[in-house]
Formats: C-alpha cells, sequence, structure tokens
C-alpha cells in the first residue's frame, strides 16, 4: 500500500495563496475567503463589531452551502462554490445584522436540501462534561480539527487533535 498524493484545492486571496484538502470540509474555509474578498477586512479594527460581524455572517454562509452540498461527494460543485459570480451574490446576503437562518445558496443541477431540525436531536447524542464522556445513546462526541502550515523554506507541521476526546484522538 501506498499513500497518494492529491493536489490540493486552492483560492488566492491578496498575496496568499491558501490551500485545503479536496475532498474534505476544507475548501469552507475557500468560500469564506471567496466571500471576504468584496469586503475591505484591513481596513476594519480585528477585533471591532464590524470585523467580527463580517467574517461571522461569510463563514455561516459558507457553512450552510457545506451542509447543503458537500454530501455530494465526489461530485461537489467547487468551480461554482469558489467562482466570483457566485460568491457575489451571496455576499449581497451579508447586511447590517446578523441572520439567523440557515441559507445555503444555490446551484443548477444540484439540490441544497438541509437538516434545519438536527439541534432538536442533539441533546440525544450530547457527550456529558470532562473526559472520557459517553453521551446516553453510547455516542461520543465531539468533531476533527485540522491544520497544515508550510513555510516558503520548506518547513511543515501538521496537527489534527481528534475532538479532544480520549475515544476518538
Amino acid at each position: 500500500w501506498q499513500a497518494r498524493i492529491e493536489a490540493p484545492l486552492t483560492y488566492d486571496y491578496g498575496r496568499y495563496t491558501v490551500c485545503k484538502a479536496a475532498f474534505s470540509q476544507g475548501p469552507v474555509t475557500l468560500q469564506q475567503l471567496a466571500l471576504l474578498k468584496g469586503f475591505d477586512i484591513g481596513a476594519m479594527d480585528p477585533v471591532g463589531a464590524e470585523f467580527v460581524h463580517t467574517v461571522v455572517e461569510a463563514m455561516k454562509l459558507a457553512y450552510a452551502d457545506r451542509e447543503a452540498f458537500y454530501g455530494d461527494v465526489p461530485d461537489v460543485p467547487m468551480d461554482v462554490l469558489l467562482s466570483d459570480s457566485y460568491n457575489n451574490d451571496r455576499r449581497a446576503l451579508i447586511g447590517k445584522n446578523a441572520s439567523l437562518d440557515l441559507r445555503p445558496g444555490t446551484v443548477p443541477g444540484y439540490q441544497n436540501w438541509v437538516d434545519h431540525h438536527a439541534e432538536r436531536r442533539a441533546n440525544m447524542t450530547a457527550a456529558g462534561s470532562g473526559e472520557p464522556t459517553v453521551a446516553q445513546l453510547g455516542a461520543s462526541g465531539g468533531d476533527t480539527c485540522h491544520v497544515d502550515v508550510i513555510d516558503r523554506w520548506g518547513n511543515m507541521v501538521s496537527a489534527t487533535p481528534s475532538a479532544g476526546w480520549l475515544q476518538s484522538s
């Protein structure tokens, strides 16, 4: 067996090229950048209300698209989700007030179905406090975080602290 090397999905944001694994949740970060591209966030106070509001609203739109379209693996429409025209339309949804709605976009040929009732079932699988814990139905909770950083000299670090739960780490 030999691991294969897959080309990353990339997005150019300002002077940076951001890379993410294409076959994962990673591209949601790239879409967040595509949405933020239309704002002058560099002129905003990075701890100010306008900056936080803008970034959070862009994140919510990108995550809504993740919920709607990433389940179509391997046929996720990344060419559309990262396109300027799609994100220009989505960016227009970011107003002065926070939205409480889950608002996936529309991609021709794809159904944007999301489970709007998942939150109601969360308490059935939610784990208790402390480690290790297991939920009422025997499920352990959490999610996986991953980060890779490569500098211009080729130094690399990769970390995957899976959920912080002893059962899954």
